[in-house]
């Protein structure tokens, strides 16, 4: 498979932003569970419920709270974001059929699995995984797993699935057409692997970046409904505006515009049914780059932890691991005496390129932590109810978008680790108005305090 080596464009405002603190509720979508926010960014973007009949697909003009076994899919100029309760977030490209598999487990520990059966995705999985969770993706020929990474899935209305990994590691295993999971295949950071139709795994390759879609505006609200209204077009809806009198043919004509969206019957493969676990040996492609357990990703210098960064390095679930953020040194403070600061506030959660900074003099006394994105930086206040708990704030807007935020909830401070560190969650929601948009989105983000003796504070 070619992929081009195009940089995908940047995020939109809404996912980085609106988004940044991702979707984390446990509401009914067809059944009880954990959920995500679905968010389109351009083009036509549709959702089916679980319970929806097979053709009852929605075009989407703002968020959609999506649960276990929804549907998505884009049109050829289409992309959406999917932000999970974990933090983690996939960005879904143009002509490209994903299901929500599974949404279960817990922050520390989630358990994520996406039915790709065709088209483009980035997944960008902020954290590395316990030996207790997984990030997985299915397609037509293939089972991909993670444990913390950057990757991209693809896979063709042939079955043809390709990997291109940009950090971490990734493990690959082909399926074939008999639904038989063959042997696992690691490769690291800048490989790719493809898997043909019949499941069979090939050579690594280097890295190739998909390419990204031109940029759109969101299709109108009412497309698909099968009437081409006005203000519509064979463009911006090519569901209601164009015919595909060749659609049937068993051949996914995508240059006449034939899609998941306009053709799925040409144009989205079967998922296969696993009959059997994997077997056969396993192969490593770089093995000085995979670690000896899977889920312990880390233990060199950078964001994986362990030498210096934020990260979770050598298995642990702490930031920075060994000698990540707070280093293993000892609690401030005497042995009866609790320390309640100064603190730094660190990232142990990488959602869309954000920065954090702020000192936390006392987490009993109101403290202010600044969130940086490539496109505004905004301040979140926290007023302390007692040192374990409290309520946060923020709000910011773009006038010339007409996009506005207001965003509020609690959060909740841990008891100290070995090493001092603490964790602070916060939950809660954002009330954004946007393109047509007016309703709130659920929040959740975990923010790491490390004790700094080089802090200034008052007094």
């Amino acid at each position: 498979m070619n992929v081009h080596k195009l940089p995908v464009r940047r995020l939109g405002i809404l996912v980085l932003l609106a988004l940044l603190l991702p979707a984390s509720a446990q509401i009914a979508t067809g059944q009880q569970g954990m959920t995500a926010t679905l968010v389109p960014v351009q083009g036509l973007v549709q959702y089916r419920a679980v319970s929806a009949p097979e053709n009852a697909w929605q075009t989407l003009p703002g968020p959609q709270i999506v649960g276990e076994g929804d549907w998505v899919r884009t049109d050829n100029l289409g992309e959406a974001q999917v932000a999970f309760f974990t933090g983690d977030l996939t960005t879904i490209l143009p002509n490209t059929q994903a299901q929500i598999g599974k949404l279960q487990g817990t922050d520390a520990s989630p358990v994520l699995t996406l039915d790709q059966s065709v088209g483009v995705m980035r997944h960008q999985i902020g954290r590395v995984l316990d030996a207790n969770s997984s990030y997985e993706v299915n397609t037509p020929s293939a089972v991909i797993t993670v444990r913390g990474t950057d990757f991209w899935s693809s896979s063709t209305w042939q079955s043809e699935t390709s990997v291109n990994v940009a950090e971490g590691i990734t493990e690959i295993k082909g399926v074939n057409p008999d639904g038989v999971v063959g042997p696992s295949t690691f490769i690291a950071a800048n490989q790719s692997l493809d898997v043909s139709p019949d499941g069979q795994v090939g050579q690594p390759g280097t890295f190739s970046q998909p390419s990204a879609p031109p940029a759109a505006p969101l299709a109108p609200a009412t497309c698909g409904n099968g009437i081409c209204d006005a203000g519509e077009n064979a463009t911006n809806c090519a569901l209601d505006c164009q015919t595909f009198p060749n659609c049937g043919n068993g051949t996914c004509e995508l240059d006449a515009q034939e899609g998941p969206v306009t053709c799925p019957a040409d144009c989205v493969p079967a998922m296969r049914l696993i009959s059997q676990q994997p077997t056969g040996p396993t192969t490593v492609t770089n093995p000085t780059a995979v670690p000896t357990a899977i889920g312990g990703v880390g233990g060199s210098a950078g964001s994986s932890g362990g030498g210096s960064g934020n990260g979770a390095g050598g298995g642990s679930s702490n930031p920075g691991g060994g000698q990540g953020s707070g280093g293993g040194s000892t609690q401030p403070g005497g042995p009866t005496e609790e320390y309640l600061g100064p603190y730094h506030a660190v990232k142990v959660m990488n959602l869309g390129g954000e920065t954090l900074d702020g000192t936390v003099c006392a987490i009993n006394q109101p403290f202010v932590v600044s969130m940086a994105t490539p496109k505004i930086t905004f301040d979140i206040q926290f007023v302390p109810t007692d040192k374990t708990q409290g309520t946060w704030t923020y709000a910011y807007n773009f006038a010339d978008l007409g996009e506005t935020h207001n965003a509020s909830g609690s959060y909740t401070i841990s008891v100290p680790a070995g090493d001092g560190t603490r964790s602070l969650t916060i939950d809660g929601s954002d009330h954004v108005v946007f393109h047509g948009f007016d309703g709130s989105i659920p929040m959740h983000y975990v923010i790491g305090l490390s004790p700094s003796a080089e802090a200034t504070c008052g007094g």
